[in-house]
């Protein structure tokens, strides 16, 4: 495998769980065939993706424990960058349904007010 397409199968095993594109459980899988450390970063986080993260978890497709395998699976990877200029809630938001025993437990409520936090935030800004 080159490295051109070795790049686009960890591109897509990171959309996979971003977008939450596939079986959240498998597309973890997938994910962890590669390393967190990278040269660059090949997908931005945007606040629709956490919008989408967050929603999956109020409508019931996906449970407290799920989110937060979600977030342990982007935070801290060298390959996901959060789009500008909402990089601060963005890395506030995975760090906190990452990690819910530092930070407050995923509750309906917690989530709620996250999105309607991510929702105010908007899209990225386009350079």
């Amino acid at each position: 495998m080159s490295e051109r397409d070795g790049s686009w199968a960890r591109r897509e095993a990171l959309l996979n769980v971003v977008r939450l594109r596939a079986p959240l459980g498998r597309s973890i899988e997938e994910l962890r065939e590669f390393s967190w450390d990278c040269d660059r970063a090949l997908v931005v986080l945007s606040t629709a993706d956490a919008v989408r993260a967050a929603g999956a978890y109020l409508s019931g497709a996906l449970s407290a424990g799920e989110l937060e395998d979600w977030a342990n699976a982007l935070e801290m990877r060298d390959d996901v960058d959060f789009a500008h200029p909402h990089e601060a809630i963005l890395a506030a938001f995975v760090f906190a349904v990452a990690n819910p025993v530092l930070t407050a437990p995923i509750t309906p409520e917690a989530i709620r007010a996250w999105r309607t936090g991510l929702d105010a935030a908007g899209p990225p800004v386009r350079p």
